[in-house]
């Protein structure tokens, strides 16, 4: 895939001539900012699950004046209030020189004042960019629901214990991630704006091409096509391959299973027992007992299996048919 920037610049004037006619139309889309949007098409869909591609773009995507929310944990989980905790980590980063207006929002308050879904559904609308601490990211699939990673608004991890912190947080405002589900073939990452210079968009949209393609599994043969748009606009093509899909070779993930293991069990005397992978339990060998025990199981076994009337081998006693039923046995 070999995208030039007279290709993109030429797709990037087509997209603001719609915007413009637009504009035209609706007064109210004059002062509105919209996100420009990288949308493509892979041959054959991988077997992933979000992965995450994080693409380090030479320009901001978001404005200077965009809302920014922060996911901390609790200092103290006794504590009721959370006053202390946004306090604390505000000062927190006021110290490592970060002039961004950052929101903080501890994870007691995701548990007590955002647990409703429509609270959840708000808060999911009402900032442009989601941060989290690295340490808590594995709790908030749990408390922010369908409304953040069903829509694709995964938090960015941040490692706030980091040496250059205000760094770390500028990478994670300023840049871009695309996030392949593995469900469709279709995926999309932002790009820019609109109020961004032309060239910015021509440049963030080239590195993010190389990036996906580099990234994806089966590499740039395995997109189809690429269409840059915004919310309001019709998509506009950018990039279209002619090559099959049997032409794509993905590679093939190996899971490791868990192994079987055959142990000895305390509760389960003279036996072996066998646990596999599926966590079942199977009893593989049983040690040799006393002599007489396999005697009376050999014996009570062929008792089992004799007939009403036979003479019983070993012994002078008989069972007739009535006297079974009556459970008495005679001897002669």
């Amino acid at each position: 895939m070999d995208l030039k920037e007279e290709q993109i610049g030429a797709a990037v004037k087509a997209l603001l001539a719609v915007l413009k006619k637009q504009k035209q139309k609706r007064e109210d889309l004059l002062a509105e900012e919209q996100d420009v949007q990288l949308q493509f098409t892979m041959k054959k869909v991988p077997q992933l699950k979000n992965k995450i591609i994080k693409l380090n773009l030479p320009n901001p995507v978001v404005s200077e004046d965009a809302d920014v929310c922060l996911f901390v944990k609790d200092l103290n989980k006794k504590v009721k209030e959370c006053d202390t905790t946004v306090h604390h980590f505000k000062q927190h980063l006021e110290g490592a020189g970060i002039d961004i207006p950052i929101e903080v929002i501890p994870l007691r308050s995701l548990k007590t004042e955002y647990k409703p879904f429509e609270a959840k559904k708000n808060l999911s609308n009402r900032f442009d960019v989601y941060l989290a601490d690295e340490r808590i990211v594995r709790l908030l699939p749990s408390l922010l629901g369908k409304n953040f990673y069903g829509r694709k608004k995964h938090p960015v991890q941040v490692n706030l214990i980091a040496d250059d912190l205000k760094t770390e947080i500028e990478r994670a405002v300023t840049n871009s991630r695309c996030i392949i589900g593995g469900k469709g073939p279709t995926s999309m990452c932002t790009v820019g704006h609109t109020l961004m210079p032309e060239d910015d968009i021509v440049e963030n949209i080239a590195q993010s091409t190389k990036a996906i393609g580099d990234s994806i599994p089966g590499g740039p043969d395995n997109i189809k096509n690429i269409y840059i748009k915004t919310r309001t606009s019709v998509a506009i093509p950018l990039y279209l391959s002619l090559g099959c899909p049997s032409e794509v070779v993905l590679p093939v993930s190996q899971k490791k299973r868990p192994e079987t293991v055959v142990g000895d069990l305390t509760t389960l005397i003279n036996a072996k027992i066998k646990v596999t992978a599926t966590g079942k339990v199977h009893v593989v060998k049983r040690l040799r007992r006393e002599k007489n025990s396999i005697e009376q199981r050999k014996t009570m076994r062929n008792m089992m299996k004799r007939k009403p009337g036979q003479k019983a081998q070993g012994s002078k006693t008989w069972l007739s048919k009535n006297n079974v039923k009556k459970g008495k046995t005679n001897k002669y």
